[in-house]
Order: structure tokens, then sequence, then C-alpha cells
């Protein structure tokens, strides 16, 4: 009796201690490390025991007639090595109809987590092949070879957004961006194209953590910098008159090299109850003058352009701004003779 009661105590001093060495993430807080991460094979790993789900499917172009059959699954609970879960693809059974024996028919597979997480997916393309006379699918094409996709992890807590840090194969800062949703997120092996990767977590709480692939992907969070941008904004090549006077004249230079340039758009805001006259001085830097104008009112209800043509050796050359009972803006364009003024390539020399 004695003997029995010593192991017992023996036994559940050991469970205790096992207990005390496992670390225990509090309800709420990211976990400490994620061991998973250290490589593509530790992740693979973690991928093949939070598997529950294996489906397959068929499909090409609109000559594969859609049935039941094209489709199936299978679900289990428990963890399965890489071989049992093949044993159970082995298990799914696919069939079709085609109308037309040269369409492509895809074969495709995934494994999945048990809410439908993708661990892992591959897919095959093939054409149907006559055999004996029959029209068939080539005997490997169920044959799939699955590759990792992602692998989900649970954070303890809302998840703001999940990037792998680290340096590409010039030894330059890189980042790898990964999904994330609710409490988890999704550590692509896309991680590993980094060297000294680190995955870094924000949370919507505003704390960050980082779990280092080569420190065992124990976790530590990080202090952060806020920064804060106050947002505005300029439009390039645009010259924008707000309520002109009656009269007023606008000097517009266009910026150009051996006559190479960008036609600006001129913006004239008037809020005036009465039809205002603008005049406009407009030339390039390589002294050329336009030939015409086009302007147009924002609240005409087409979209035609009148034009109003320079007379010879008219350098200054004045509209009117309409008052038609509303404000609004009239846009005004020049044009130039061809050759005076060329766009850029946006593709440079």
């Amino acid at each position: 009796m004695k003997k029995i009661l010593s192991l017992t105590c023996v036994a559940i001093a050991t469970a205790l201690c096992a207990f005390a060495q496992t670390p225990v993430t509090p309800p709420g807080s990211p976990p400490s490390e994620l061991p998973a991460i250290v490589n593509s094979g530790t992740l693979r790993a973690r991928a093949f025991e939070l598997a529950a789900e294996v489906n397959a499917s068929m499909w090409g172009s609109d000559s594969l007639l859609p049935s039941d059959t094209t489709y199936d699954h299978r679900t289990w609970v428990g963890k399965k090595n890489s071989l049992e879960i093949l044993d159970q693809v082995k298990l799914l059974k696919l069939a079709g109809q085609t109308v037309s024996s040269s369409d492509d028919i895809n074969i495709g597979g995934s494994i999945n987590a048990k809410d439908g997480d993708q661990l892992f997916a591959g897919m095959n393309t093939v054409k149907p092949v006559q055999v004996g006379g029959v029209w068939t699918l080539p005997s490997t094409v169920g044959n799939i070879a699955f590759a990792l996709s992602s692998v989900p992890f649970d954070m303890g807590k809302e998840v703001a957004g999940v990037v792998g840090v680290g340096k590409d194969t010039n030894g330059n800062p890189s980042t790898v961006w990964m999904g994330y949703g609710g409490r988890k997120i999704y550590v692509s092996p896309l991680l590993y194209t980094l060297s000294n990767p680190v995955v870094r977590v924000s949370f919507t709480d505003g704390s960050v953590w980082d779990y280092t692939a080569a420190d065992g992907g124990k976790g530590k969070k990080i202090v952060v910098i806020p920064l804060t941008v106050n947002m505005s904004g300029s439009f390039k090549n645009t010259v924008t008159l707000k309520d002109p006077p009656n009269g007023f004249v606008s000097v517009v230079s266009i910026k150009t090299t051996n006559k190479v340039g960008i036609t600006p758009t001129i913006e004239v805001m008037s809020s005036s109850m009465t039809t205002i006259i603008v005049n406009f001085d407009i030339s390039t830097t390589d002294g050329k003058r336009p030939v015409r104008l086009w302007y147009r009112k924002s609240t005409d209800s087409n979209e035609s352009w009148a034009p109003a043509v320079y007379d010879v050796g008219q350098t200054i050359k004045g509209l009117p701004i309409n008052y038609d009972g509303k404000a609004g803006t009239t846009y005004v364009v020049p044009e130039f003779k061809v050759g005076d003024l060329t766009e850029p390539s946006p593709y440079g020399k």
C-alpha cells in the first residue's frame, strides 16, 4: 500500500513539474513563442498536425458539365501524419462529363484545418485522351503534389496586421506580407525567402510583437514610435484661379526643354454673379505660344469644348467666364502648333 501511494505521489509530482514547465498564455495575451516558425520544415510539420479535411474538385471551361460528382471531401478528428492524410486523399472520387475532347480539365485539391483554413493545395491540368477508342483522363491526373500554402496561429487577441521582415538575397531590408483575420495570423513559407526572418505582429490595441525564427520562434513585445501624418496635396501641371477679378491677367509659363513639356490644365473657379473676363498670357520657356484655347464649364450638360483662336500676333487672350445662374469651374487648356509643345514619353528615352 505504501509502495502504491509512493508511486502515485511521484506521478503527481512529475505531472505538476511538467505543467510548471509548459508555457501558459494568459487569456487575451499573445503567445510567448511560435516554435513552428523556425523554418519551412517545422512550419510544414505544424500544418500536418492541424490538418482535419481533404477536398478535391474538377473543373474546366463551359464544356465541363457541373454535377455533384465533380467535388468530394473527407474530414476526421485527431492528428494524422502525412501518409495518413494521403490515405484520406485516396478515398476521394471525382467524375464528370465534358462535351469537348479539347477542353482543359483541372483537378485540384486542398488540405485544410478544421475551420477551413487552407494548409496545402495543388492542381493538375490535362486534356482528355483516347484509349482503346474511349475518351478518358490520364491515370496520373489525380496524383496531386500538395504544396504548403500557409499555416494559422491563434495570437490570443485581435490582430491588426502581420508581416515577415528580414533581408533579401542582396542584403537589403525586405518585407513579406502575410494574411490575418480576427485573432489569427497565417504564416506563409515565403517568409523563408528572407534571411534572419522575423514575424512582426501588430494588434488592434496598438502593441507589436516580434517572433524571431533563428531564436526558436521566441517572441517579445517591441517598442514602437507613434507617427502621425496630416494629409494635404497639390496637383502637378495644374493652375487654379479662385475668384479672379474682372480683367485679371493670368501669366502661365510652361517649363519645356527642346519643346518637350506638359500641357497644363487651368481652372477658373468663379462665384461671381456676373460674367467676367479673364485674360491668359501663356508661353513655354522655349518662347512658344498657343494657337488657341479650349474651354468648357463643369456645369455644362455635355462635355464639348469651345475654341478661342488667337489672332495673328496676339499674346494675351481674354475669355468670358459666363455666369449661368450658378457658380462653377471653367476649365481652360492651351493648344500649341504641332512641334511647339510635345508631351514627354512616360517611358523615358
